[in-house]
């Protein structure tokens, strides 16, 4: 059956706001892997390796669809966009290689992008994305040049980039499995 469009709801903080750039937020007795980077009013939230802990933290505290966070909690989606009143919720997969069994396997990415909360919730470790994120966290410089109220438009086009750059890489390795 469709799924139910995505509610008008604005997913505005429910709560408190999250604590200094950087710091682990605690949404139950574990630790959950919630970092936040702040700069000029926009937050970056990201998810690394989500649990229940941290999608009840995310449903305390904002008005996501409950659909798109489950959806954010499966281990595999199709690549999508779902355009909400409020948001924009994408979901991307990038290949990883693993040099250990030498396969390449797709590492799937659930963001949302709100006018000025970018949340990245990924199970990989997507190096790019780590690293521009640690810059984030370490780097004035790097905060300044990267988290800006046009950053996550920047950052819906680098998507967009890195997906059709993954298809070709995806259509060379294709060749060259078919290749005698």
């Amino acid at each position: 059956p469709p799924r139910p469009p995505p509610p008008a709801t604005p997913p505005t903080p429910r709560g408190p706001v999250p604590p200094a750039p950087g710091t682990p937020i605690a949404a139950t007795v574990r630790d959950t892997h919630i970092r936040t980077s702040t700069h000029a009013g926009l937050t970056w939230v990201d998810i690394i390796h989500p649990g229940e802990a941290e999608l009840e933290w995310l449903r305390r505290h904002y008005s996501f669809h409950p659909l798109h966070l489950d959806d954010a909690l499966s281990k595999m989606q199709r690549p999508k966009i779902d355009d909400a009143d409020s948001y924009t919720f994408i979901v991307t997969h990038f290949p990883s290689y693993s040099k250990l069994v030498r396969v390449t396997t797709p590492t799937v990415v659930d963001s949302f992008f709100v006018s000025y909360y970018l949340f990245t919730i990924r199970a990989g470790n997507l190096k790019p994305l780590v690293r521009i994120f640690n810059q984030c966290l370490e780097d004035p410089k790097a905060r300044a040049g990267s988290m800006t109220r046009t950053s996550c438009i920047h950052i819906y086009h680098d998507y967009v980039k890195q997906e059709h750059n993954c298809f070709h890489i995806l259509t060379n390795i294709e060749q060259n499995v078919k290749q005698p």
